[in-house]
């Protein structure tokens, strides 16, 4: 039997037996809701399905225009059937009081209503039970998401990890550089200037200053006189030329691992940054979402607590009264009453308790600190080297720069013609 064919068979059943309907028992049970609630219009009717609404009061009581209670709250299954059982027990006791009638005329409809309560009571406690299911696991898929949010920071710790250590890599890398780069460029800077000051004290000790006179002849001792310094100053020279060499490929490869550096230090700002943003708008997301979804459920299961102690009373009130006959019910009928009535549902109400447990705080990023210390590098384009490329090598007597040494010359004097002074004529 569907549970809208039972609620049906309820209703005729409370209308025939509290309304004491006998000439219309048999024709209402076998027409429609309706006209059963038209034989009998004082008698409330039973619903005959019930909300499924997620996070809220499932069973809400409603009323349509014509009267039916289309949504049935357990209270309202209790209202009317603490209704039917005080009008029963008081029936009985006018039947059976006075002990002179036993009659069990209703026996068997208010067999038939207690089977009935007794399934609808079942379908509604199932329900719940299914409800409360459903809650709490939307509850823990919910914590889920967030222990989520915790498991993809954690999953990402040996990533970037990873990027970090290379970044740690490269700064010795290129810190090991600098103190080898330092020494060649002391020592580029020395053969330099010596090379510098021998061309100066040659020049000045071997009288190869330039001279006023531009016959060819003091001409050519210059040059000679030139020609000799230079041919000596050729080993200094080339210790200057070597050792600049020698400090500039340092420099490069200096400046290769610096450029090292700083990328391995961005990326790893970047990664780091991306996944600690990641995270965080992920803890945000999901617990906002777990502290809406915990006030719905919270608000379903104090609902949910209050209907099973209602259903108590029901199922209490359908085993305990509507299964006795009426002259049980005329000796026993008020205290079995009183009994289903106290009832405080405690017992039934706690296998509706949900679990909530504690959502997991909110981490803080493990690069945090890293991040700000070489953030502002990685921003600026920082990391320079003390040595740059292309700094050029000074002396005490003069500036010289490597590219000087390679490429500068003397350049060659402006030279008048010389004239020969015309003959003196002679006087014969």
């Amino acid at each position: 039997m569907t549970n809208r064919t039972a609620l049906a068979h309820v209703i005729a059943v409370i209308i025939t037996v509290v309304a004491g309907h006998e000439a219309e028992r048999a024709p209402c049970m076998q027409r429609s809701i309706g006209a059963c609630r038209n034989s009998a219009p004082g008698v409330a009717l039973l619903a005959t399905s019930f909300s499924k609404t997620r996070h809220i009061a499932r069973l809400q009581a409603t009323a349509s225009p014509g009267g039916d209670r289309e949504f049935l709250q357990p209270e309202a299954l209790l209202s009317d059937v603490q209704n039917l059982a005080t009008k029963l027990v008081a029936q009985s006791v006018r039947k059976h009081g006075n002990g002179s009638d036993n009659s069990t005329a209703d026996g068997g409809l208010q067999d038939m209503l207690r089977r009935n309560l007794l399934g609808l009571v079942e379908e509604i406690a199932a329900s719940m039970r299914t409800d409360h299911e459903e809650d709490q696991d939307e509850v823990l898929r919910h914590i889920g998401y967030l222990t989520q949010c915790e498991g993809n920071l954690t999953s990402s710790i040996g990533r970037i990890d990873g990027k970090g250590a290379n970044v740690s890599q490269t700064q010795a890398d290129w810190e090991a550089c600098l103190p080898p780069l330092e020494v060649l460029n002391t020592s580029a800077v020395g053969a330099c200037d010596l090379a510098h000051v021998f061309l100066l004290t040659e020049l000045s000790a071997r009288g190869c200053q330039p001279v006023a006179s531009k016959h060819p002849a003091k001409l050519l001792e210059h040059i000679l006189c030139m020609e000799a310094v230079a041919r000596d100053a050729r080993s200094p020279w080339a210790l200057c030329n070597k050792t600049v060499d020698a400090r500039d490929k340092k420099a490069e490869e200096c400046d290769r691992k610096r450029n090292q550096y700083k990328d391995a230090s961005c990326d790893f700002v970047q990664a780091a940054t991306v996944q600690c943003s990641q995270y965080q708008s992920c803890f945000a997301r999901e617990i906002a979402r777990y502290d809406e979804v915990k006030g719905k459920v919270a608000l379903a299961e104090a609902n949910r607590k209050l209907h099973a102690a209602a259903v108590e009373k029901v199922d209490c009130l359908a085993r305990n009264v509507l299964s006795a006959d009426g002259a049980q019910l005329a000796i026993e009928g008020k205290a079995r009453l009183s009994e289903c009535n106290a009832l405080m549902g405690k017992g039934v109400s706690e296998n509706f308790t949900i679990t909530y447990p504690t959502p997991p705080s909110k981490s803080a990023c493990p690069w945090q600190e890293t991040v700000a210390q070489i953030d502002s590098n990685c921003a600026s384009g920082g990391l320079v080297s003390i040595t740059p490329i292309g700094t050029e090598i000074t002396t005490t007597a003069a500036p010289l720069t490597t590219t000087a040494l390679r490429t500068e010359t003397i350049p060659p004097t402006s030279v008048a013609p010389l004239t020969t002074a015309p003959p003196q004529s002679s006087d014969s």
